[in-house]
């Protein structure tokens, strides 16, 4: 009995001996596997930290190196061009060369161009600039146009600067990358002795941090000697985001004046006789693009499903003849949003379907929009050139995003009527079906107010300018 107890009083207390040492064992285990993993999240967090500082720290200083390079770039470029400028002397020709490459562009050009042909003070050279890059659709039709047009030109093949040594270079596009190799770049030019002349393609509509880089801060923007632009409020902007705004002048942009004299432009025949009496309704189409709103990509550009319906709906309208004006890049900008192609598909198989639509793909944009009754139109240049028509407009825009707009043109796309759905575009087409237009008097004084140089002379007022500063150079080199 007494060695059972013994025994009994033995297993017990082992067994609770070995119960707290297992215990102790598990809180000793769990206290260190908690201070390691602690110790390693803190480790790592440290070296992450450390790491990411590092990055962050290389990228700023690549950024710094960059743009160190860039001033660097710019300063040899103007140290180049005061070396080597084309020296001018009054009263002698001026050699004025213009680089011709997008035929839908010309419209910027145009008076400006005749104004330069037809004064005797000018000797122009018209060059068709076939360098071959990243952009080619835009690109594609610019020996067709000027020969359709008549415009007498030459080759780049058959043409040297360095031979004919030019005063002025007038460039179509602000986009070097883009549009040109390094020989024909701005920074190349300019560094050659070349005066560069940009008169922008579009209306400097957007105000979205990747629009001002596009209007204010490209290498053509950068390298130019002239820039001319539509108005004082505008150049407000220039002032305030390019670096080259004192090369930055306010005379009026020469698509105006062609809206000025807009009974000029005739639609063509094939188009007439589809119309017949029916009134006229121009439906102009950006292609489907997208902005970075807080970190995520959205679409700004109306939603390509409400202008699927709208098409859906308008051969039923057999009263209004619809010309559909998609932007010439419309189909390829569409591959790099999700089902967008699919939609377009729709969308042309069904316009192409109605006898009282036309899809207008021709360079010139004018005739139709000069001889509309109506405009519907979301962000594009020509919706500020749709002010000078005197007939309603409709702005259409995303839903879920309006694009902010410059001051410059803001009162005027403010005064339009505005919508986002397909149901919004019918309302507007039955309102102009029944001569209703209470925003007239609101967006002709918001037209004038926008555009003030409105008198067909903008290319005119350009082409003096340019004599008047090389005379008064000529003046002070001669000091």
């Amino acid at each position: 009995t007494f060695d059972g107890r013994i025994g009994k009083a033995e297993e017990n207390l082992l067994q609770t001996f070995d119960g707290r040492i297992w215990k102790a064992e598990e809180n000793l285990l769990q206290t260190f596997d908690g201070r390691i993993w602690k110790a390693e999240e803190n480790l790592l967090q440290t070296f992450d930290g450390r790491i990411w500082k590092v990055e962050e720290n290389l990228m700023k200083r690549m950024l710094h190196q960059e743009e160190r390079l860039e001033k660097l770039v710019e300063w040899k470029a103007e140290e180049n061009f005061k070396q080597k400028l084309t020296p001018y002397k009054s009263g002698e020709k001026i050699k004025i060369v213009f680089f011709f490459q997008i035929a839908s562009f010309w419209p910027s050009w145009e008076s400006f161009y005749q104004k330069c042909m037809n004064d005797e003070r000018f000797e122009v050279k018209m060059i068709l600039l076939k360098d071959v890059v990243n952009e080619q659709v835009q690109t594609k039709t610019a020996k067709e146009f000027l020969e359709k047009n008549r415009i007498n030109y030459t080759d780049s093949d058959d043409f040297s600067l360095d031979v004919y040594t030019p005063h002025i270079v007038v460039f179509q596009t602000p986009y070097d990358n883009w549009h040109r190799t390094f020989k024909n770049s701005s920074q190349n030019i300019k560094s050659q002795g070349y005066r560069i002349v940009y008169i922008p393609y579009g209306i400097e509509i957007s105000d979205t941090e990747k629009a001002r880089n596009n209007h204010f801060d490209t290498d053509v923007v950068q390298n130019s000697w002239r820039i001319y632009t539509f108005s004082s409020e505008i150049v407000k902007d220039y002032k305030g985001h390019c670096r080259n705004a004192s090369a930055v002048k306010a005379l009026g942009h020469p698509k105006f004046d062609a809206c000025f004299h807009k009974t000029q432009f005739t639609l063509p025949q094939t188009i007439k006789e589809n119309v017949g009496s029916k009134n006229i309704c121009l439906w102009k189409a950006h292609f489907p693009d997208k902005v970075i709103v807080d970190g995520n990509e959205t679409l700004f550009t109306p939603s390509i499903d409400e202008y699927v319906r709208f098409a859906e709906e308008i051969g039923n309208h057999k009263d209004i003849f619809f010309i559909f004006m998609p932007h010439p890049k419309f189909y390829e900008m569409c591959q790099w949003i999700e089902g967008a192609t699919e939609k377009a598909d729709k969308l042309f198989s069904l316009l192409e379907g109605h006898s009282n639509v036309y899809i207008y793909n021709e360079d010139d944009y004018r005739p139709p929009l000069f001889n509309a009754d109506f405009i519907i139109t979301d962000r594009s240049a020509i919706m500020v050139e749709a002010g000078a028509m005197g007939v309603p407009i409709m702005y259409m825009y995303n839903a879920n995003f309006q694009e902010p707009l410059t001051s410059a043109v803001k009162p005027l796309i403010d005064s339009y009527y505005q919508g986002t759905t397909s149901e919004d575009m019918m309302q507007f087409i039955n309102q102009c079906r029944n001569d209703i237009d209470p925003r007239k008097v609101q967006r002709e004084a918001a037209f004038r107010e926008c555009i003030p140089y409105f008198d067909g002379q903008c290319g005119q007022r350009i082409a003096e300018d340019i004599i008047e500063e090389l005379e008064r150079s000529n003046i002070r080199s001669n000091k």
